[in-house]
């Protein structure tokens, strides 16, 4: 029987991101997605102009209700785009009406890249996630994820052992592992994803080509594919290396075919390079 993850993100209906990559990733790699909505959007927002947007807050407590009869155990539960800073307080108590003992909880704090806070993000929502990271197993932040969080200035040329310390401070809000990606290099030619396990006291840090592009979603994919890995058993770089490899091949396959960036990765295309070894 396939493990089963509550997957609480946004959908967009055009570009390759939220629900729309991670519910057909975590299928390839043998998880079954169960979708809780944070809102809906026409599209996703880099590159876009006009679009539509619903907060779905208004159906979670039918929603929440529903599956408190029906769902079964969730082995996972993953979080990620929110709709509003209300619903930080709704994924806490989702988490203790559904965890159990076992249970994954993962983290991805949604907030901006590029050193800078995406459209629909605040200073209120940045506030609320950092309480929400004190519940989780495993965060994902990206570099300027990381620096918001952390109430530091975004650094585009950061040393290791300051990530090092930011890393450390961050575990200790409560998140078990810590994963940061995106991280500017010093030589300017590939992006760093640092880890650090406190159930190990490691830290690592895998490195890969910086490729001339910025594709949205491929934050909500390289997630969708560790959630993948830790559910099927593997340890924790491995499963971040597997990650980082998906989404540069996934850029890599999107930029020979010239694709729009707006318009996300060739996720079909890329998906069987999850059934290699």
């Amino acid at each position: 029987m396939a493990k089963i993850t509550a997957t609480i993100n946004d959908l967009s209906g055009l570009g390759q991101s939220s629900l729309c990559a991670i519910i057909p990733i975590l299928s390839v790699m043998g998880i079954q997605a169960c979708p809780l909505p944070t809102a809906v959007l026409s599209s996703q927002t880099d590159g876009y102009h006009d679009y539509a947007f619903l907060d779905m807050s208004p159906l979670w407590a039918k929603y929440m209700a529903h599956w408190q009869k029906e769902a079964p155990p969730f082995a996972c539960i993953y979080s990620g785009f929110l709709g509003s800073v209300g619903q930080i307080e709704m994924i806490r108590q989702f988490i203790a009406d559904f965890a159990r003992k076992d249970t994954l909880i993962i983290v991805d704090p949604v907030l901006g890249d590029n050193g800078k806070l995406y459209d629909t993000m605040n200073e209120k929502m940045v506030q609320a996630m950092r309480s929400l990271i004190t519940q989780a197993h495993v965060i994902t932040p990206n570099y300027t994820e990381m620096c918001l969080l952390s109430s530091r200035q975004y650094n585009s040329s950061p040393d290791i052992a300051w990530l090092k310390e930011e890393m450390l401070a961050l575990s200790a809000l409560g998140p078990k592992v810590v994963v940061v990606t995106s991280i500017p290099a010093e030589d300017k030619k590939t992006t760093l994803t640092a880890i650090y396990d406190s159930y190990t006291k490691e830290y690592s840090f895998i490195s890969t080509q910086l490729l001339p592009a910025h594709y949205p979603g491929s934050g909500d994919i390289f997630c969708a594919v560790l959630v993948g890995g830790l559910l099927n058993d593997l340890a924790v770089v491995p499963s971040v290396k597997k990650a980082a490899d998906f989404v540069y091949e996934a850029i890599n396959l999107s930029l020979k075919q010239n694709r729009p960036f707006r318009e996300g990765v060739a996720l079909e295309q890329a998906l069987p390079l999850l059934y290699k070894k």
